[in-house]
């Protein structure tokens, strides 16, 4: 069993730590895409995943434009591949990004829907990203202010007991509020 990565960061120590690590993350995905991709936090944004302006990226996807590959491009992406993705988050609200609505949006307009859903909680807290090889865990939001600028502190977990027990947990609550497109 593998020991977890345990990243305290701010905005001044183990800033690229997360943002190499989200990297590592979005790269792995695009090569070797997981069955089900699940985005848990209170608060999104359209985040760059992978910065691809070298192009050094383009061996995952010769498509993949020399540019900031953002949250949405990238799980656009992986709903292509046929990748089930869940995003969890809370309601819409006019002062934050509506980036659950945006994505379900953009999936929808791709004749993607079918494999994207989205669920939402006004009491939602718990942060994670969660695949079939990793779970990273933690007080971060997806945002740029999360990864780039506050002080937080992230588990990443490649326990195949953990990810396992987290898929359960996260299934058994969200199952009823998700919401399939089409």
């Amino acid at each position: 069993m593998s020991a977890p990565r345990l990243i305290r960061k701010s905005s001044w120590r183990c800033q690229d730590e997360v943002r190499e690590l989200i990297a590592v993350i979005f790269a792995a995905e695009l090569f070797a895409p997981s069955k089900e991709f699940w985005i848990v936090s209170p608060w999104i944004s359209d985040i760059a995943v992978l910065d691809n302006r070298a192009g050094e990226f383009r061996g995952l996807d010769p498509n993949l434009p020399r540019a900031e590959l953002r949250l949405t491009g990238a799980l656009l992406r992986l709903l292509r591949q046929g990748t089930r993705v869940v995003v969890a988050t809370r309601p819409a609200d006019p002062r934050y990004s509506s980036f659950g609505n945006d994505l379900r949006q953009a999936a929808d307009r791709n004749g993607l829907g079918h494999v994207l859903a989205v669920g939402t909680s006004d009491d939602l807290h718990e942060k994670g990203i969660l695949c079939d090889d990793f779970y990273l865990s933690g007080s971060m939001n997806l945002t740029y202010n999360g990864v780039e600028v506050l002080e937080e502190i992230v588990r990443f977990e490649t326990s195949a007991a953990v990810i396992a027990d987290s898929r359960i947990s996260l299934r058994k609550f969200w199952e009823s509020r998700l919401a399939f497109g089409g």
